[in-house]
């Protein structure tokens, strides 16, 4: 199965006016939506000390923006200290062509990946399907959207807009392809006992793997910062 996800080039109105005519999906979006917002709720209503937490997150971020070249120094320096190796590519296409290197390196055959939003800002997974590489997503959202051919709809739930009765056939048709077992049922943990199944095979196939990294490194924990 092909990873690369390919851009809808019809015009913006005409899909707007499809997205708005389409019951399912609105229904989904809203379904999930809410939920969310149920979950954040409950979750500030049980832990009311997490609204400290994000301002300290949001300060921390910024400060790691600010000395992003220090940290990347110290990250590499800890890595390579440890017997691994680093590169720091000047753009996406340096990017690109340094993992293709590495897998046309390692004869890569499969690349397995864990979420990533730089590699899909990248376009990694094209250019290496258009090396002869097959690339697969691992993060469920990011796997169900592969399958369906189409964009992440959600930086945290890439697969908000489909509902488990749609994912059931998206499972199904993978299955006829691929000559296994389809999900038993529609249920949630049929259709994630398949998908953990599937994805297990291609885990234990895979030549190279790539995940995004959120948080790399850290500070002294004993250093706090100032907020208003």
């Amino acid at each position: 199965m092909a990873g690369q996800l390919p851009y809808d080039h019809r015009p913006w109105a005409l899909r707007r006016t499809l997205a708005l005519h389409d019951h399912t999906m609105r229904n989904t979006i809203g379904f999930v939506t809410r939920r969310f917002t149920v979950a954040k709720r409950e979750a500030y209503r049980q832990h009311p000390e997490l609204e400290t937490a994000r301002l300290v997150a949001v300060q921390e971020k910024r400060q790691a923006i600010r000395d992003l070249p220090e940290l990347l120094a110290t990250l590499r320096a800890r890595i390579e200290e440890h017997g691994g190796q680093t590169y720091l590519a000047a753009n996406a296409h340096d990017a690109v062509h340094r993992v293709l290197n590495i897998a046309h390196h390692e004869q890569v055959r499969l690349v397995i990946k864990s979420k990533s939003m730089v590699t899909e800002e990248i376009e990694l997974n094209r250019a290496l399907e258009q090396a002869g590489v097959v690339v697969r997503e691992t993060d469920l959202g990011e796997y169900i959207i592969q399958l369906a051919h189409e964009k992440p709809s959600h930086i945290l739930a890439p697969a908000a807009h489909r509902n488990r009765h749609q994912i059931d056939e998206l499972f199904a048709h993978d299955a006829a392809q691929q000559g296994v077992m389809p999900p038993r049922s529609d249920d949630i943990h049929d259709l994630t006992a398949y998908a953990r199944q599937r994805l297990r095979q291609e885990f234990l196939a895979a030549d190279m793997g790539v995940t995004g990294g959120e948080f790399l490194g850290r500070r002294n924990r004993d250093a706090r910062p100032h907020y208003q």
